[in-house]
């Protein structure tokens, strides 16, 4: 080293000591050019660079300066301080571990101390780092020999080490838990909290060292000695272990229980630890010795721990006679204290609540037994046998549940006596008395001391009858243990049975119960026997107080409890009885004596809707108690749900046809629904039913016939049947003469049935044979007899004028006077009889009605509400005698609204306004409600002119009630009087009111809607041939009001007939418009001035109807009237024009000429001469002559010169033609084309042009611009079809053409009248008649050209010409009004059908070109047969074919749902997924969920199922356990993500299904509902017609332990069912079990994988099955949790001989190498194999063995061990899962039943509704020709195919509707009618088959010829014999044919489908 070198260095420390770093820097930097080897240099730089900041360099220098070989302590000081500038914690502490190290290193362990002091301060504010440094402090750590240093700080001991370790790690651990909970909470898919938290805590507790440190902790307190300490911490470290020991890994956890087990005893030995003694409690079994003083011990200590009331109990439970207070251990989580609240609530007798809380126990005990691995044998036992018992207590109907459980017990202790007694008992309760008796005497014989054993034997002998018997083994059990109060009672009971003196002397039966009430006091059996024996003895204060001490008890006794609330209910204390019965059921749901007595007493009540919900809550629990069904029956009817009552009396009937009562309800809920004639059948069968009872319920059954009677004649005379209502009332007023009358509503029978035959005789008149003379006097007779009081004389002397001058007058006779007698009588009988003034003032108002009505009828034949008669004419009697009684009954009663209303009604007829205003007026007063009142005063203000007010009163009568006929007719009435153009349709909606139409509204609408047609006829600017489709419905409405009022209505002045006559002109039935005008013509009188009218109406409607001779003498007849009529000037046009036509078409020119031109000088300068020239020039063309035919074309060039006028440019053009002028018919041609609308005139002509011309096309071309032009105009189509007929005839002639041209040119256009008071004639119908006939005349019949026709026709528009045949007849599509009515729905040409055809070229197959069936899908043939439409992959719409058979599906399901008391609702199909991620779905569901974000970046989902949406529903709106069970279910359509749509609506991404969901409390209902359920299903499956199978199914994603699947059986099927040849076991292959059947001594060795989404391997393992079997992946991968998004992968390894255990063992291992590998064994393997295995890995739990493979066809059943497998193919479409708690748990839908909180048991049940359209064609495509559907679901039952057009089809279509099977109609509304006639019968017949409706009825040349039909059958499972009805049938077994004659088709069908029906309701069966 230099000198200079030195002194630098020297330098350079006295630069850092002066803090001089920037020249020491320097320096450094010179002294390492120098010398770089120099340690103190690097040292310095270092120190310099720190200060300097400069620590990436210094950083690099105390590196290199710890590598130097001279290195010291000095660098890694250096490099800690730099660390420490640079604030880099992590680099510091490393550096000061480094530090530390090498302290250590050179055995300076003080300033290590120091060191390691450094860096617990440094990292003390991250506890897991400074867990981590302290570990190393601790004795096994690297650094323990520092805890000896002796520095300042003192280094601590290693237990206040652990101790500072412990707690850090327990706070570290807890800190984490919830950071990790709170986060991962919030994310998607996170699921549940719980289920977050447990994951949570697995993963933290798995890495937590926590354990391990107490371990050390109590360790160091025994090295220590350190008692306190050691007990201390050992508590905690037991504690922990126990809080994780679910955490800790399978093969460490049996250590874990062991280690928490000697642990345990020795705290408990010092007493210190409370969870030691609850740890030591719960894992001995109760029998245990060691808990009495454990328990004693644990009591002392602790007072107030957690499981003291439990402890407290069992100690209570072990004194017989201690009372055990069940309330303080109900909310204790705790297996011992579940079985301890089981043992106190048998003790109490809540036996309800121990069955419950047995459930509980189980599920604790389980959950206990899974943790520790500890299973508690005994007090598994101990709960069963108390729950079997509790079964026993609760009733028989529980029996097979005590069974199951008792023969469990016996299993698990065969020598356990109380469970071979219970047994006995149990199986004699179900019916096995025998068998029972033989169990419990074998127990007696074993030991006869036994006496539980001889009271058992006793209770069985008492169930068999042997009562004897009972007593000697009740007081064998007595004399082994007399003080053993249940033997006493046994005995009480079989001497109460036995009946005579030992039921009634005291010394038996009252001393044997008074013996057990000083036993046990607290026996309500006690208690209730010895009230039946007081009550017996007329004891009835003793009797009562007994049975309210036994209900005290037991307020659910059987027997105290319905004794004790009849007795309250005879005393009349309601509320005592009613508090009694809900005190019951609220207890105990399942008491159908308690809801019936319930419901009975709400009846009584008046709450009928509370009464509903009790019975049917009795009917829950005993579906067959007729009694509760004839409450619920009253019920309904109370709150007026008729139908519903009408089929609840019909459940009574069919329950007990011979049962009177129910035949009464029946008729009752009947005669409520006014399905009268039901009714009278259930009355007779109710009389029949009687028997020796008939004497009771004669007189009632009697009476009741008669009032239905009463209300049939009320429905005739409505229906206008007054025949039939005459013998209803006749037949009443003979019912209640056999009983003599002598009640107020006997009475009122009688005048109801004298009202209606009143009414009656006004419109029949007398006809002896319906009149029942004798009857009726002898009923007077009796009346006069009963009525000792005189009638008042104002009454008795108006009913009598009345009478009087109804017989005088000749309208009435003495039958209808002693009607009147009689019902005057009745009604004075009625209010001596009727209690109350307002029964009595009722009464005379229903007779002032029947006089009021009489005398409307008698004095009226028009209508004339509205008008005032004649101040001279004579006032009625018979309203004097309505107004009398009115009087009598405002007298009797001032608020009868009803009398007002009578009193102002024959006020107002009277001309007595005042009066009838103040009636009125008060009527509104008495019922404010009421609408008639004010339309009565409405008419009466109209009546008198008071437009206004009138149009008040009827506005608030509407306003009062809409559907009020009287308001609508005086709202119309205003309109017409003030003119306003509503008033059509107030008169429509009058008429569209059901049966209260009057002649007013008749005759009124006919009236108006003729003024509006003749209006719009006088309307020149619209065209006169085009009606809408609306004004044509209202025409047909006008006619058919027409024809009713003129049919019901007096016409005599023949009004009604001459608007009837006109409406039928505007409609074009012209011949009997000419029949209707000749009937008014009889009606007019021949001085009336309307005379003329009629018949120049009729002579009008004769020439249209084209009777021209007829027309020309009914036009000479009305000229000879003109000189005594004053016609206006139009009127007398119209009259002369028409004249002069019907003179031109009946031959007789010259005279027409004359006619016409008289007819041309009256409209001189008017807008008619232009027509009237034409007609002119037409008569002149006509006469022949050159003269003439030159005349009339210079007469018609004048006219047009004048006034261009279209027809007669048309006319001109065509004479043009005929007489070769080129320049007439060139000038006529240029007018036209220049006229102002020439679109139908220049078609016209250039059409006809072509014609001549022989082209065509041209024509064509012309019409089609034409048709573009204007395609609304019905003129334009009927041209085209003209023209197409033109062009079929052979070679028209100029000359016929142009005639043709100048026919339709003169006839098209005119209209001879357009007044509006007189009758129009449609210029267009008189066109197309004329003009179809003149073509007919002419054409050949074409074929070919009507074909071209019809493609003229328009798709839409308001008229449609069609072509009926080739020859040229037109029709038009019949109006909704026609009887011969076909609709539109049940005709093809309205459908969209878009079938296709099947090709025939060179896309045939192999097949076809064989002439086999083609192979081609069944989603081909839905396609093709215009079923579904495809609109991308597993999507399809469902066309309307598809959605009628989707309707009738949908109808079976709903009635089967809604039987089982299902209620439809519809959920959203757009969820969000919270709900999904509570239940976990979200994550297990996988890609098939149809997952998307909305704009606001919210997750939603499109439903695949409603599980949780539907939870979420119930949770929020059910609040009580009486509101279950609830049975949801909803039709709509699901999406699922399929990976790969195929199959069509099989499996598809959309499709519609039926979901329901039930909701229950308690395990065994939610079963219960499960397999009713089950049954419904089958219902659902046999009404649709298809052969199914039911199959056990795994449950998949939705989860659930009992699932079934339901299958159509198909050979296409993707499902594989198992079916056991032998027993009626049938699974699903993925679930089905058997008996390996493999004779093989090979085993098949596979690598499973299980990856995650990322690709990555979580899991491998091994499986061992048979060789030659398949590997069940479902159960494979059900082994561990499910995730959708793992995938498994299966691959055979190896085929390994079994013979030699070892060598397999061997193979099995060798091919697994090394790793965390599980083995999965299948169980059929031989054992030794297993044990072999189990042997050579390193833990035995990794090997499993279990059912592996699939089962295979031929093998042995698992269930009945002798039958073999069957395999067959099926499709799913059902499937029923029961749930459970997983969702309700999952989302905390729970319910407080019985006290205790519990989770709801819920089950789901889908249909594929979708899925079976496509299943049944799939089960019916069996032939190739098409499908083939069931008659249940089928779109329509029948096609009609007419090859020959539409005649007769449509009577044909009502022989159809008509045909009954099983009395039904089974054809209405199912019959769809072929009619696209532009399609080839070849076409429609495939299409026939195609579709696959099963009837095809085909209208041929038979048809024509012989009146028969060819009928084919496509029906499956159809078997016809080879004559049917006397018809050959012809059949291929897919297909019947016959033929068969219209007469006798309904006869046929009938007996075809009955036997099919039969047969399948066999095949059902």
């Amino acid at each position: 080293m230099s000198v200079i070198f030195k002194d630098k260095l020297k330098a350079a420390k006295a630069a850092v000591g002066e803090k001089n770093y920037d020249y020491a820097y320097d320096l450094c930097h010179d002294l390492l050019e120098m010398d770089r080897s120099n340690y103190n240099v690097y040292i310095l730089l270092g120190v310099s660079c720190q200060h300097l900041g400069k620590y990436a360099e210094g950083e690099g220098t105390y590196a290199h300066a710890q590598t130097m070989p001279k290195a010291n302590v000095l660098a890694w000081q250096g490099l800690c301080a730099l660390y420490e500038a640079s604030g880099d914690r992590t680099k510091h502490e490393q550096a000061l571990q480094s530090l530390c190290d090498r302290l250590v290193v050179e055995g300076n362990r003080n300033k290590a101390w120091e060191t390691m002091n450094k860096v617990i301060l440094l990292v003390e504010s991250d506890d897991r780092r400074l867990v981590s440094v302290l570990r190393g402090l601790t004795q096994a750590g690297p650094y323990h020999d520092l805890l000896k240093a002796e520095a300042d700080p003192q280094p601590p001991t290693e237990m206040e080490l652990l101790e500072r370790m412990c707690e850090i790690e327990s706070t570290l651990d807890s800190r984490m838990v919830e950071s990790e909970v709170n986060k991962r909470r919030t994310r998607l898919g996170a699921g549940p909290v719980q289920r977050v938290r447990a994951e949570v805590r697995a993963e933290v507790y798995g890495k937590s060292t926590l354990l391990d440190t107490l371990q050390q902790l109590v360790a160091a307190c025994v090295d220590a000695n350190d008692l306190d300490r050691l007990m201390s911490h050992e508590q905690r470290y037991f504690e922990c272990l126990d809080d994780r020991l679910e955490f800790v890994d399978d093969t460490q956890r049996a250590v874990a229980v062991e280690q928490l087990q000697n642990m345990a005893a020795d705290l408990v030995t010092n007493g210190r630890c409370a969870a030691a003694f609850e740890f030591l409690i719960e894992t001995v079994d109760i029998d245990d010795t060691r808990l009495g003083e454990m328990a004693t011990q644990y009591i002392e200590l602790f007072p107030d721990a957690r499981l003291v009331p439990a402890v407290s109990a069992w100690l209570a439970l072990r004194d017989p006679v201690a009372t055990v207070d069940a309330d303080s251990i109900r909310g204790i989580e705790s297996p011992f204290a579940r079985a301890q609240l089981v043992a106190a609530m048998a003790r109490n007798r809540q036996h309800r609540a121990c069955v419950d809380a047995a459930v509980a126990a189980r599920t604790a005990q389980q959950t206990f037994a899974d943790k520790y691995g500890i299973r508690l044998q005994r007090s598994r036992l101990a709960v069963d046998l108390a729950a079997a018992d509790a079964y026993m207590q609760i009733g028989k109907e529980h029996a097979d549940d005590a069974e199951r459980l008792y023969r469990t017990c016996l299993e698990a202790d065969a020598n356990n006596k109380a469970a071979a007694l219970g047994l006995g008992l149990a199986t004699c309760a179900l019916g096995h008395g025998d068998e029972g008796r033989q169990l419990l005497q074998r127990l007696v014989d074993s030991d006869v001391h036994n006496h539980r054993a001889w009271g058992g034997l006793g209770a069985a002998l008492v169930d068999a009858g042997d009562l004897h018997g009972a007593v000697d083994a009740f007081r064998h059990a007595i004399a082994e243990a007399p003080e053993y109060a249940p033997h006493h009672v046994g005995l009480a009971s079989a001497l109460w049975q036995l009946g005579g003196e030992w039921r009634h002397d005291k010394q038996h039966a009252y001393t044997s119960w008074l013996t057990a009430a000083r036993l046990d006091p607290t026996d309500p059996s006690v208690f209730s026997g010895l009230g039946q024996w007081y009550q017996e003895h007329d004891d009835n204060v003793r009797a009562r107080r007994c049975f309210a001490k036994a209900v005290s008890l037991d307020c659910t006794n059987s027997i105290a409890a319905p004794l004790l609330a009849d007795i309250y209910a005879r005393e009349g204390s309601d509320d005592l009885c009613e508090e009694l019965l809900q005190r019951a059921t609220d207890n105990s749901f399942a008491l159908p004596w308690a809801w019936r007595r319930l419901g009975f007493l709400h009846l009584r009540q008046g709450a009928s809707e509370r009464a509903v919900a009790a019975f049917q809550s009795a009917l829950s629990s005993d579906r067959t108690d007729c009694l509760c069904w004839e409450g619920l029956c009253e019920a309904y009817m109370g709150i007026g749900r008729i139908h519903t009552a009408v089929k609840v009396a019909q459940k009574i009937v069919d329950l007990e046809p011979g049962r009177v009562a129910g035949h009464w309800l029946s008729a009752q809920a009947c005669m409520r629904a006014q399905a009268l004639d039901q009714a009278l059948n259930h009355f007779d069968c109710a009389m029949k039913c009687a028997g020796a009872d008939s004497a009771l319920w004669q007189r009632p059954l009697v009476v009741a016939r008669a009032e239905c009677l009463a209300l049939s004649a009320e429905k005739w005379f409505s229906d206008g049947l007054f025949g039939r209502s005459a013998d209803a009332a006749n037949a009443a007023l003979s019912a209640v003469l056999g009983v003599r009358p002598q009640s107020f509503l006997e009475w009122g029978i009688v005048h109801t049935a004298c009202a209606w035959l009143v009414r009656t005789q006004t419109q029949i008149g007398q006809h002896q044979e319906l009149l029942l003379v004798d009857v009726v006097t002898t009923l007077a007779e009796q009346a006069q007899q009963l009525d000792a009081e005189p009638m008042p004389t104002y009454l008795a002397d108006a009913v009598q004028t009345a009478a009087r001058e109804e017989r005088v007058s000749g309208q009435g006779n003495g039958y209808v006077e002693q009607l009147f007698v009689l019902a005057g009588r009745a009604t004075r009988l009625r209010v001596m009889l009727a209690g109350s003034a307002v029964l009595a003032s009722a009464a005379w108002t229903d007779l002032g009605f029947v006089y009021y009505e009489h005398s409307t009828r008698v004095d009226s034949s028009l209508p004339r509400l509205l008008q005032q008669d004649d101040e001279s004419s004579e006032p009625s009697p018979l309203l004097d005698a309505a107004a009398a009684c009115a009087l009598a009954a405002i007298q009797l009663d001032g608020a009868n609204a009803r009398a007002y209303n009578l009193q102002g009604t024959v006020a107002s007829l009277a001309r007595n306004a005042g009066l009838a205003q103040h009636a009125f007026i008060m009527a509104t007063r008495r019922a404010s409600l009421s609408a008639l009142p004010w339309a009565n005063l409405g008419f009466l203000y109209l009546a008198h002119g008071d437009v206004e007010l009138g149009n008040k009163a009827f506005a608030r009568a509407q306003m009062l009630e809409p559907d009020l006929y009287a308001g609508w007719l005086g709202q119309a009435l205003i309109a017409e009087q003030v003119g306003s153009a509503e008033c059509v349709e107030l008169f429509e909606a009058c008429l569209l009111l059901e049966g209260v139409s009057t002649e007013i509204a008749d005759f009124g609408y006919a009236l108006q809607v003729w003024r509006a047609a003749a209006a719009r006829f006088a309307d020149t600017s619209k065209p006169t041939g085009v009606r809408s489709h609306s004004e044509q419905n209202r025409l047909l409405l006008a006619i058919y009001a027409a024809r009713r009022y003129v049919a019901r209505a007096d016409d005599s002045q023949g009004v009604g007939h001459h608007v009837l006559g006109m409406l039928l002109e505007q409609n074009g039935e012209y011949e009997a418009a000419a029949d209707t005008y000749a009937r008014a013509l009889d009606r007019v009188s021949a001085s009336d001035e309307r005379l003329w009218i009629a018949w120049a109406s009729l002579a009008r409607a004769q020439c249209s109807a084209q009777q021209y001779s007829d027309a020309v003498s009914s036009y000479a007849r009305a000229a000879e009237l003109l000189d005594v009529c004053e016609p206006s000037r139009r009127q007398l046009l119209g009259f002369t024009l028409g004249h002069s036509l019907a003179l031109f078409f009946a031959g007789e020119l010259e005279d027409s000429l004359h006619m016409f031109e008289r007819t041309l000088s009256q409209t001189e300068g008017e807008a008619e001469q232009p027509a009237v020239s034409l007609m002119l020039a037409q008569v002149l063309w006509a006469l022949g002559t050159d003269e003439h035919r030159a005349l009339a074309r210079q007469h018609l060039v004048d006219a047009m010169s004048e006034s261009a006028y279209t027809p007669g440019l048309s006319a001109l053009f065509a004479m043009g033609l005929l007489t070769d002028d080129a320049d007439l018919v060139a000038a006529a041609h240029a007018e036209l084309r220049s006229a102002d609308d020439p679109t139908y005139s220049c078609a016209r002509l250039e059409s006809y042009l072509a014609i001549l011309r022989g082209d065509p096309v041209a024509g064509r071309r012309a019409l089609s611009r034409a048709l573009h032009r204007r395609p609304d105009d019905a003129s334009l189509w009927l041209l085209a079809a003209d023209f197409e007929l033109l062009c079929g005839q052979r070679r028209p002639g100029k000359s016929a053409a142009a005639l043709e041209l100048f026919g339709l040119a003169s006839r098209g256009h005119y209209s001879w009248s357009k007044a509006p008071d007189l009758a129009v004639v449609n210029s267009a119908k008189l066109q197309t008649a004329v003009s179809a006939l003149s073509i007919q005349s002419r054409t050949t019949g074409n074929q070919g050209a009507a074909r071209r026709a019809v493609m003229y026709q328009p798709v839409l528009g308001r008229a449609r010409p069609l072509f009926a045949s080739a020859n040229g007849h037109y029709r038009r599509i019949i109006p909704r009004f026609s009887s011969s009515h076909i609709p539109e729905s049940s005709r093809l040409s309205w459908m969209l059908l878009p079938t296709k055809k099947v090709s025939r070229g060179s896309g045939r197959t192999d097949a076809e070109a064989k002439g086999e069936a083609p192979t081609q899908s069944t989603t081909d043939v839905l396609t093709k047969a215009g079923y579904i439409y495809q609109s991308s992959a597993g999507i399809y719409t469902l066309m309307p074919l598809a959605q009628r058979v989707v309707a009738k599906i949908e109808a079976i399901v709903d009635d089967e749902m809604q039987r089982v008391g299902g209620q439809k609702l519809a959920m959203p199909n757009l969820l969000t997924p919270d709900n999904w991620i509570k239940t976990g779905r979200w994550d297990s569901t996988g890609d098939e969920l149809f997952a998307f974000q909305d704009r606001k970046q919210s997750t939603m989902l499109l439903g695949p199922t409603h599980e949780e949406e539907i939870t979420a529903i119930v949770k929020s709106m059910v609040r009580s356990y009486r509101q279950y069970p609830l049975r949801l279910y909803q039709i709509t359509r699901k999406f699922r993500d399929e990976a790969r749509p195929r199959a069509g609506l099989l499996r598809g991404r959309e499709f519609v299904m039926k979901d329901m969901y039930s909701f229950d409390v308690g395990e065994q209902r939610a079963v219960d509902t499960f397999y009713a359920l089950e049954r419904a299903y089958r219902r659902c499956f046999d009404r649709i017609g298809v052969p199914y199978a039911v199959a056990e199914a795994d449950s998949g994603n939705i989860g659930g332990s009992l699932s079934k699947e339901f299958h159509f059986v198909s050979s296409a099927g993707e499902d594989t069912l198992l079916k056991c040849s032998s027993c009626d076991y049938s699974a699903n292959e993925e679930r089905a079990q058997s008996v390996a059947s493999s004779n093989s001594n090979a085993v098949d060795v596979y690598r499973g994988v299980i990856t995650n989404e990322k690709a990555q391997t979580i899991r491998e393992f091994r499986v061992v099955v048979p060789a030659q079997h398949r590997l069940n992946l479902l159960k494979i991968k059900s082994a561990w949790p499910a995730n959708a998004r793992e995938e498994l992968k299966m691959t055979p390894i190896a085929t390994v001989d079994a013979s030699n255990p070892a060598s397999v063992c061997q193979s099995i291992l060798a091919e697994s190498g090394s790793g965390d590998i599980e083995y999965l064994i299948d169980e059929s393997i031989d054992g030794r194999v297993l044990d072999a295995l189990r042997d050579g890995v390193e833990d035995a739990c990794a090997v499993r063995a279990k059912d592996w493979r699939l089962a295979q066809t031929g093998e042995t059943c698992a269930r009945c061990k002798h039958g073999k497998l069957e395999s067959q193919r099926a499709i799913e479409v059902g499937h029923i899962f029961y749930l459970g708690d997983k969702y309700s748990k999952a989302m905390d839908l729970n319910v407080v039943y019985q006290g205790q909180r519990s989770h709801v048991q819920m089950g789901c049940y889908g249909i594929g509704i979708s899925r079976i359209l496509q299943a049944a064609a799939e089960c019916s495509n069996a032939d190739g020709r098409g499908l083939r559907w069931p008659v249940a679901i089928a779109p329509y039952l029948a096609t009609i195919v007419p090859l020959d057009g539409m005649d007769h089809v449509a009577e044909l279509y009502s022989v159809l509707e008509g045909v009954r099977i099983h009395n039904a109609q089974l054809f209405k509304s199912n019959i769809v009618v072929d009619d696209r006639d532009y399609l080839s019968a070849g076409f429609r017949l495939h299409d026939a088959q195609l579709l696959g409706i099963p009837v095809t009825i085909v209208m041929g040349r038979r048809f024509k010829q012989m009146s028969e039909v060819e009928v084919q059958l496509r029906v499956p499972m159809l078997a016809l014999p080879q004559h049917v009805a006397g018809i050959a049938v012809q059949g291929d077994g897919y297909e019947h044919k016959a033929y068969v004659r219209v007469d006798k088709l309904a006869e046929f069908l009938a007996c075809a489908f009955e036997s099919h029906l039969q047969r399948q309701q066999l095949a059902e069966s």
